[in-house]
């Protein structure tokens, strides 16, 4: 599961907030922009509750400032909202830094 949130007083450069929530634990993706894009800093929590508590004590969000969107197709990145993978090379190896709508996503 997802869940997505605008920093109401954004503080440092941090504008938005993304959780992503794993069997082992959960993601607390960082953005300095509102613009879908890859997130600047990631950070692991042990679960989703660590997660949005970080989120909360660090930023003022509350839990009625959180939306759950759509987890991302197999392959795709985690920290993107639309469907986006890494790049790859003819011969299939990633291109870090370099991205494209993922095919798989429809």
């Amino acid at each position: 599961m997802r869940k997505i949130a605008t920093v109401p007083s954004p503080t440092d450069t941090i504008r938005r907030v993304m959780t992503y929530s794993t069997d082992g634990g959960a993601y607390l993706f960082l953005y300095t922009s509102l613009e879908d894009g890859p997130c600047e800093f990631d950070e692991w929590y042990d679960s989703l509750t660590l997660a949005e508590q970080e989120a909360s004590a660090r930023f003022g969000l509350r839990p009625d400032d959180w939306t759950v969107i759509d987890d991302p197709p197999a392959g795709a990145q985690h920290d993107w909202i639309r469907p986006t993978r890494v790049k790859r090379d003819a011969t299939g190896k990633k291109l870090w830094g370099q991205f494209e709508a993922n095919p798989t996503a429809g």
